[in-house]
């Protein structure tokens, strides 16, 4: 099984409008009945118009409409469902803004827009117990990365934003990444106590913000980057994390490297990796799993 549709298949899926309502209501993302505020009887569904109506003539309330969208990602959107789906499924392709508005004909701030609002679902939808890694009898390697960010495009690095990355050495290896305010010892201990399971064998350089792992219960192997990634004697290694820095500045372009953003795009970094074998059955979930309060 694919982990996104083919354009072919996905249009198979959603035909039309009234084909994709019926998918997000069988998935329980749209309300198949809802009751009346005033009388607190069903309401009658227009599939028609997006809307359940109270017809009842004693109703308090009578003629209320309330949008089947309602409380749902969906709500109150210009675009409609079938609209939004297509740009969730460009979007869950990786496909460029430019590749988007080509294919969808929507306007540049539109995309943009839509983008983000994907990448905040699925970050909300991230159970936070993904990112607690490691255990007795496993190794975990913790090293920090500098997102960082040329001025003007040229010369030397001149801002980012720090990110602490652990990954489990195993195949598929569970991951946390955590954006970081400093390197302070302190600040390395805590966010390691939140997401690294006691028990855990701990693999980083030879930074001095990792002194406290074995107070606190971890066994800690160190490697000296500035000779290796891997030191053959003691079996330290952070190989791994370092692959995984990699795959984060590649994923993450330069213009997000802020503080203010970063936590939605470190979390779709591990969505994607969490339900990388169906990210577009994920994407759905996340949909009806995520409920927006509107007044």
């Amino acid at each position: 099984m694919r982990p996104i549709p083919t354009l072919d298949e996905f249009n198979t899926m959603f035909p039309d409008l009234n084909a994709c309502r019926q998918h997000l209501k069988e998935r329980g993302i749209f309300y198949s009945e809802l009751d009346c505020d005033g009388c607190k009887l069903p309401m009658k569904r227009y599939d028609e118009i997006d809307v359940f109506r109270c017809n009842r003539s004693n109703c308090q309330r009578k003629g209320n409409r309330v949008s089947i969208r309602k409380g749902t990602f969906f709500h109150e959107s210009s675009l409609n469902c079938l609209q939004i789906l297509r740009l969730a499924h460009l979007w869950l392709s990786k496909a460029t803004h430019e590749t988007a508005m080509l294919l969808s004909g929507n306007s540049p701030n539109t995309v943009t827009a839509f983008f983000s609002h994907f990448r905040q679902l699925v970050s909300a939808a991230l159970k936070e117990e993904v990112q607690i890694i490691g255990g007795p009898g496993v190794t975990v390697e913790i090293d920090e990365t500098k997102l960082g960010k040329r001025k003007y495009h040229r010369g030397h690095r001149v801002d980012g934003i720090w990110v602490l990355v652990g990954i489990e050495r195993v195949e598929n290896g569970k991951i946390f990444l955590v954006p970081l305010q400093d390197r302070s010892a302190s600040t390395l201990s805590d966010i390691i106590a939140q997401h690294v399971l006691p028990g855990t064998t701990i693999h980083t350089d030879m930074w001095r913000g990792y002194a406290n792992l074995p107070a606190m219960g971890f066994t800690h192997l160190k490697v000296n980057h500035s000779v290796s990634f891997k030191d053959h004697d003691i079996g330290a290694c952070t190989n791994s994390a370092e692959g995984l820095n990699s795959g984060l500045k590649r994923r993450i372009v330069a213009r997000n490297r802020t503080a203010n953003g970063i936590d939605k795009h470190l979390g779709e970094y591990v969505w994607r990796r969490q339900n990388s074998k169906g990210l577009f059955d994920a994407f759905i979930d996340a949909l009806r799993d995520i409920h927006y309060d509107f007044e």
